[in-house]
């Protein structure tokens, strides 16, 4: 009985430590990723038309690259649209004795990435409809690369478009390869690629499916810091005259490219979050500026997110200019000493989002005197019944003061 018990500890304890490997396996690629760019393709950042020269935001132009004798044009049209009312139509061009593969990408080596870059997409891949003795293609997918003088591919991921089979780039070579999974042609499905930059690989998902795992990266020795480009990418199934010959078309919507490693509401990257990055977060509202990593909350980048930085990432509370997580004197004398200074930042007591440290911040610091959030749960401290009347009159006062300079 007691052999018995052992193996069936055994077994419980073999179960269990394949599990924490499972979820280990899972969390390596789990955890905050952040919108470095994102788009549906939607008017009026996209207009109809050819794809090429477009910049959806601003500074990131829309190009191409092509070995191509013929055109294989992307064109953003309303009948390429998943969601909302219009996306990319990618074609391989067809014609005998043609060359037509593509790529589509806006340069991202300008843009931070740490340790993960991730890129999803909504794609619908047209079948070609050629059932007797098919040539294979052509290919439709994603094609990553960096760039630091010479240009090295990552890995690509995508779909045939004649037999529904899923390829994919060969470690070490960037030969195109074939999986065993294949994916349904003329419907629409969500797929994402996830490069890990610290081991070399990477995974691709169609419709939340796992189809490949831990795939080595085609260049050896790639570095994250010089990542540049996700590529909407089209070229030929394979080598034959007939491969070659295969036209095809692809829509495309709902891509973006994300990155992992950092901290949400870090805008600087310096590891932490501090009043410097509140500052440049106002900046970036009153700007409306158009990039993602600002939306902290994930609901569009508004007045929220400053709150949602402030009180959730932080952990503090408006008033709290030192950021210890309570609201002192301390940080009434940083008021007091720039009050009615303009260009001023959360340092300088400026709560809000404007440029001035004035009498609404004052009253930031009056809602949550004695606040103290530095043990994880809120507490306050009432100020005593004298301190808070000099706290009052030392504001009013302070008011006064300043109108008559």
């Amino acid at each position: 009985m007691a052999n018995l018990t052992n193996s069936c500890w055994a077994v419980v304890i073999s179960l269990v430590l394949m599990a924490v490997l499972a979820v280990s396996a899972v969390s390596a690629h789990a955890g905050s990723f952040v919108n470095v760019y994102l788009t549906g393709f939607e008017s009026p950042d996209f207009a109809p038309g050819a794809l090429v020269p477009q910049d959806g935001l601003p500074g990131l132009v829309w190009q191409w690259s092509s070995v191509a004798t013929v055109d294989s044009p992307a064109t953003v049209s309303g009948v390429a649209a998943n969601t909302g009312s219009q996306g990319v139509e990618l074609e391989h061009g067809s014609g005998v004795g043609v060359q037509a593969d593509a790529n589509y990408f806006t340069n991202l080596s300008s843009e931070t990435f740490v340790d993960v870059a991730k890129v999803t997409w909504d794609m619908n891949v047209l079948a070609t409809g050629e059932l007797t003795n098919p040539p294979f293609g052509p290919f439709f997918g994603m094609d990553n690369f960096t760039s630091s003088g010479v240009t090295k591919r990552v890995g690509f991921a995508g779909l045939d478009a004649t037999t529904g089979e899923v390829l994919f780039s060969a470690p070490g070579t960037g030969l195109l390869s074939v999986d065993n999974d294949t994916v349904t042609l003329d419907a629409w499905h969500t797929w994402q690629m996830i490069m890990d930059f610290n081991t070399q690989t990477f995974d691709v998902t169609v419709d939340a499916v796992l189809v490949l795992d831990e795939i080595g990266f085609s260049d050896v020795t790639v570095d994250i810091a010089n990542y540049s480009a996700a590529a909407l990418t089209t070229f030929s199934g394979s080598n034959d005259t007939a491969s070659n010959n295969q036209g095809g078309t692809a829509y495309y919507d709902n891509y973006s490219v994300m990155t992992a490693g950092v901290i949400v509401g870090d805008f600087n990257h310096d590891g932490i979050v501090n009043a410097e990055d509140i500052d440049l977060l106002r900046i970036a509202i009153n700007t409306n500026s158009p990039d993602p990593i600002y939306d902290v909350n994930g609901g569009g980048l508004d007045g929220t997110d400053f709150t949602y930085e402030v009180q959730t990432i932080i952990g503090s509370a408006f008033g709290d200019a030192d950021l210890n997580q309570q609201v002192t004197f301390t940080d009434f004398v940083s008021l007091s000493t720039n009050f009615g200074s303009s260009g001023t930042g959360w340092g300088q007591g400026n709560f809000n989002l404007d440029d001035i440290t004035n009498f609404a911040d004052f009253v930031a610091i009056a809602n949550n005197w004695g606040i103290d959030l530095s043990s994880g749960v809120l507490t306050e401290t009432p100020a005593p019944e004298p301190a808070s009347s000099t706290l009052v009159f030392a504001g009013l006062a302070l008011f006064g003061w300043r109108r008559r300079q």
